[in-house]
């Protein structure tokens, strides 16, 4: 299973998100998830990121997607 987590650039209750992405993913992994596609830009990508190497998740299993070009 893939997992791809895409979000906001700007988040302000970033300790409840955090939270939430530590209890979700052992499910995910419990689930069959094998690979993870992860942004590269903005808050929810960086604490995405985070969770999923809090969680052990080998570098092959990680992959970060290119970031959209920033709008104007």
């Amino acid at each position: 299973m893939i997992i791809t987590f895409c979000g906001h650039s700007k988040i302000y209750q970033t300790c409840e998100i955090s939270k939430w992405l530590d209890i979700i993913l052992p499910s995910l992994i419990e689930g069959g998830a094998a690979t993870f596609y992860l942004g590269g830009y903005g808050d929810f990508d960086s604490l995405a990121a985070a969770a999923v190497r809090r969680q052990g998740i080998p570098r092959r299993q990680r992959q970060r997607t290119a970031p959209c070009g920033k709008r104007s």
